[in-house]
């Protein structure tokens, strides 16, 4: 898609887009890091509300993370669920891997620290990778594309609010087995 297809969409002259995003690079970004900022926050708040109670365990660390990208998704702002598919499709390319990381490393290492204490004798490699594989199930899950629909011949949804139980479930069991290893 063009700036041009960009201004277009959006209803605006194109002299106006390109005034404040001078490429469709920095448009790019601008967007990537404005919504991840959101996120991120969000999830940070979360994972500190979480973190004072009793009753905090991997499953509550798992909602901190996951839930606030689902309740942005179902939020009338319909440019979250864009947002989750964009994402989706950039976390696997090495060309916006510096992109990706400015935007979410420093939530990324506060989970990280929060899963090594809850399991202290896990190593930190092994938190790491539990982490990127929530993340790819989260943002695989969140912006589907239909496959549930499609193999269950439309009796199951692949909405990410009717899919959440199962991910989270999901995430949680292979998070244990790895950090148990």
């Amino acid at each position: 898609m063009s700036v041009r297809n960009i201004a277009e969409a959006a209803a605006v002259k194109l002299s106006v887009v390109t005034y404040h995003f001078p490429n469709k690079e920095h448009l790019f970004e601008t967007v990537i890091c404005r919504r991840s900022q959101s996120l991120s926050e969000l999830r940070r708040k979360r994972l500190a509300h979480g973190r004072n109670s009793d009753t905090f365990d991997l499953v509550a660390l798992v909602e901190c993370y996951t839930s606030p990208l689902l309740d942005l998704i179902a939020s009338e702002d319909e440019g979250w669920r864009h947002y989750s598919h964009l994402i989706a499709q950039i976390s696997q390319s090495r060309r916006f891997a510096d992109l990706i990381s400015h935007q979410y490393d420093e939530t990324a290492h506060i989970f990280i620290d929060a899963l090594l204490d809850l399991y202290p004798a896990a190593n930190r490699e092994m938190a790491i990778r539990a982490l990127v594989y929530l993340v790819s199930v989260m943002l695989g899950v969140f912006s589907s594309s239909g496959r549930v629909e499609t193999l269950s011949k439309g009796q199951y949804s692949s909405d990410p609010a009717a899919a959440f139980l199962s991910m989270k479930s999901f995430i949680v069991g292979g998070v244990e087995k790895l950090l148990a290893m």
